[in-house]
């Protein structure tokens, strides 16, 4: 399950709609990640590569058809764009803090 902010919750199986969320299998965020697609060893496999703390992660996902996998792609990697891009605007935007000695 992707969520806007870039957070990914991986399951066992699809979480039911109206009822709590089970305990994820993979509990990460996508913020700046890269994307991977093989289709071995199984059909439409994908794969997410970012950095969770200090460490690179990858973490391989599995979708129901091609066209799935594409929108798992496209909404991951828009979501990344977009983290990007608000932290090189914001960095670029906020004032520096002055100290008066």
């Amino acid at each position: 399950m992707l969520f806007y902010d870039g957070a990914l919750l991986g399951f066992r199986a699809k979480p039911k709609e109206g009822q709590p969320y089970p305990e994820p299998l993979n509990d990460f965020m996508i913020k700046d990640a890269a994307t991977m697609t093989f289709e071995k060893p199984r059909p439409n496999m994908f794969m997410v590569r970012c950095l969770q703390w200090t460490t690179i992660i990858e973490r391989t996902f599995y979708a129901e058809s091609a066209e799935a996998r594409q929108k798992w792609i496209e909404a991951i990697e828009a979501i990344s764009r977009r983290y990007k891009t608000h932290m090189n605007t914001t960095i670029q935007e906020e004032p520096m803090d002055t100290v008066n000695l």
